[in-house]
């Protein structure tokens, strides 16, 4: 998901870019949905990461800055190791699970995943070398413990939500950056299907819960207005939000 070429259609990895839009309204809600989203608008998130990098540890705005960048699943993230990282294709290969139990999991062989690295995510990951590269094992660690996190919920209770409340920002699952990437990526005009090859989906049909009418107006303004993407917002969005 990196910068667009100049016609507007296409850019590096052979990502797609739509700009003529896309057609929230003719999506039919199905008869049994999950729990919409409730992503952050970019506003937030970025407030957010502001607040963490002023108070807490650097390596907790590592983890979020990558997590916001990415949209991988937490139990994902943990489980990340150096030796997962392609720098020169800059991707990252998603092979298992951390459990809230503090045990790998190894995904199916259909599940493992590249995960391609814009501009950001590379520079949380070069930012957060000097506190666990030279362990050569997981990624990121507790900064208190100077170990591997044992789960999703130290982050989320000792970090995320503290910075929530401080801020004044309606509370919301950590889980939450995986859906602020994924809507932030169908506004700026990204073919879904990488996206949801980013995310680990098998299919589109997740994304339609981001797609449906209100939801993505929200995510670039902080309220409702009819969205009416061109080439120069997707270029002007792609390269302040996700090339940094």
């Amino acid at each position: 998901m990196s910068r667009p070429s100049n016609d507007g259609q296409r850019c590096k990895n052979d990502i797609e870019i739509d700009c003529s839009g896309v057609q929230i309204n003719s999506i039919n809600n199905s008869k049994h949905q999950k729990t919409p989203p409730d992503p952050l608008t970019i506003a937030e998130m970025e407030r957010i990461l502001s607040d963490m990098i002023e108070r807490f540890h650097l390596q907790v705005a590592h983890y979020f800055t990558f997590a916001f960048l990415t949209g991988m699943r937490p139990e994902e993230i943990i489980a990340l190791r150096w030796d997962d990282i392609d720098w020169n294709n800059r991707t990252i290969r998603v092979a298992r699970a951390k459990t809230f139990k503090g045990r790998f999991k190894d995904l199916k062989t259909s599940e493992v995943r590249d995960v391609d690295l814009v501009d950001r995510a590379v520079n949380a990951l070069q930012a957060q070398k000097r506190f666990t590269y030279i362990k050569a094992a997981e990624i990121f660690e507790n900064p208190v413990t100077g170990r591997p996190w044992h789960d999703e919920r130290s982050q989320r209770d000792h970090y995320w939500k503290p910075s929530l409340k401080k801020l004044g920002i309606r509370a919301r699952r950590a889980y939450q950056t995986r859906h602020t990437y994924a809507t932030t990526a169908l506004m700026a005009g990204v073919n879904p299907a990488y996206i949801a090859r980013q995310l680990g989906h098998a299919n589109v049909k997740m994304l339609l819960l981001y797609m449906r009418s209100g939801l993505m107006p929200q995510i670039a303004e902080g309220k409702k207005q009819k969205w009416k993407p061109d080439c120069a917002s997707i270029h002007h969005l792609l390269s302040t939000i996700f090339i940094k």
